[in-house]
């Protein structure tokens, strides 16, 4: 009986040890500024619609005007179809003005809140 419960006890310790770490895995929000919001205007060069987060990467002037790829990550794709947004919401090429909370450490890029495309249509107003 004392090496049953011991087995017992042995994977049980191994199962709440598998998902510490995938949770430890998957990163917070801490990289984006939440108390800053800009906006940059660019031209989409792709577009992930993807889980666990979408990925929308336009080319758009950062420091002193100079043209630069800007990456933006997103909720996952089942999160941003409950916000209207879709496979084909950006097409390459399409010029966009994405509303972010930008990284921390000033590299360009951030957490996609919404975007504006030419036409003015909004996509994607996930939070203001």
């Amino acid at each position: 009986m004392r090496v049953k419960h011991v087995v017992i006890a042995g994977v049980a310790a191994a199962a709440v040890g598998v998902g510490a770490s995938q949770a430890v895995a998957h990163h917070s929000a801490a990289m984006y500024d939440s108390a800053k919001t800009i906006d940059v205007t660019g031209v989409v060069k792709q577009w992930k619609f993807q889980n666990p987060h979408a990925l929308l990467i336009i080319t758009g002037p950062h420091a002193k005007g100079a043209q630069t790829q800007w990456e933006f990550e997103g909720a996952g794709a089942s999160a941003l179809i409950r916000y209207g947004v879709k496979r084909n919401s950006f097409a390459v090429g399409d010029k966009i003005t994405v509303r972010t909370h930008p990284l921390r450490d000033g590299r360009p890029g951030g957490f996609m809140m919404e975007a504006v495309k030419a036409d003015g249509a909004v996509v994607g107003r996930i939070a203001r």
